[in-house]
């Protein structure tokens, strides 16, 4: 696959990721306590998409919150994947210099 192909196709995952994210969001702010059948669907094509091994536990009771938190953890497996460079062993957190 071409470098720029390879390009296209990661940000097209991402902003499938993005939509799926907006979705949940709204879906928590409407106070929705389960994921609906479509949005679990959608995401499982993105993890089904992917150009590696990665597991994303999705069952029928699954809450907006907790779908909101494996997609930050999938765009961020992505991100990874993509740029060579692994998260910080800090998880986010300030370093003091």
């Amino acid at each position: 696959m071409s470098r720029r192909l390879r390009s296209v196709y990661f940000e097209s995952l991402l902003r499938r990721t993005d939509w799926i994210l907006d979705r949940l969001e709204y879906l928590n702010l409407m106070d929705v306590h389960r994921v609906p059948n479509s949005a679990r669907l959608e995401l499982s094509a993105v993890v089904a998409a992917l150009p590696f091994d990665y597991y994303a536990a999705l069952d029928d009771e699954v809450s907006p919150t907790a779908a909101i938190d494996l997609v930050f953890d999938l765009q961020q497996a992505l991100l990874s994947f993509m740029t060579g460079v692994k998260p910080d062993e800090t998880d986010g957190e300030e370093v003091a210099s």
